[in-house]
């Protein structure tokens, strides 16, 4: 558990970076009337998804001496009344020996970003905490996953995620009640995964 906590620490980085942009709006409005959500392709072609702005991208390459290796694909897009994050990475040659129903996926990107969001209210001495609503199995773009639904403060953050093998996708929307719901689902129900084929070995 400690491997993905650590590893998505970026993930939940982003995220709060994002929330910080969006408290300091002085008048959220909604979604403006008649943007345009365009499909991106991201996560070096790995998947597609639909944006109200082009996304920022961050990316970590795995650490020499990490325990597992996980390249980190961030992309997130900041409005007055939300964020909206998609996350890629790529796993070490372990994951593929995890069984299909695994939890430590997503008990790790949920602890990461628990622990990002609470230790950044902590340090702005503000008494606001992360407090998980729901957790369920959904499908994401097509595929087995988990859903999660948690506050903070004034916002309300959704979750989709799954894993394929070796490929990890999350989707995340963090929204106040100015947002449109309508947006939070043209978001998450947009994903498109365009998952790699495992490489063969000669004796396959």
């Amino acid at each position: 558990m400690k491997l993905f906590s650590r590893s998505f620490v970026l993930f939940a980085v982003c995220l709060s970076a994002g929330l910080l942009i969006t408290v300091s709006a002085q008048e959220p409005t909604k979604t403006t009337p008649g943007v345009e959500w365009q499909r991106y392709e991201l996560g070096k072609g790995t998947f597609t998804a639909l944006f109200p702005a082009k996304p920022t991208e961050e990316f970590t390459p795995s650490p020499a001496a990490a325990e597992m290796a996980i390249d980190l694909y961030v992309y997130s897009v900041s409005t007055p009344n939300g964020v909206f994050v998609a996350q890629y990475a790529h796993l070490g040659a372990e994951a593929e020996k995890w069984p299909p129903n695994s939890t430590t996926f997503y008990d790790g990107v949920w602890k990461g970003i628990k622990e990002s969001f609470d230790e950044r209210m902590v340090a702005a001495k503000s008494p606001q905490r992360t407090e998980l609503l729901q957790t369920r199995s959904a499908k994401f773009a097509g595929s087995d996953g988990r859903e999660l639904v948690f506050n903070l403060g004034q916002f309300k953050g959704r979750v989709l995620m799954t894993r394929i093998r070796r490929h990890a996708y999350v989707a995340m929307v963090m929204r106040t009640e100015k947002m449109e719901l309508a947006d939070e689902d043209n978001s998450l129900n947009s994903f498109v995964l365009k998952v790699p084929e495992p490489v063969k070995t000669l004796d396959q």
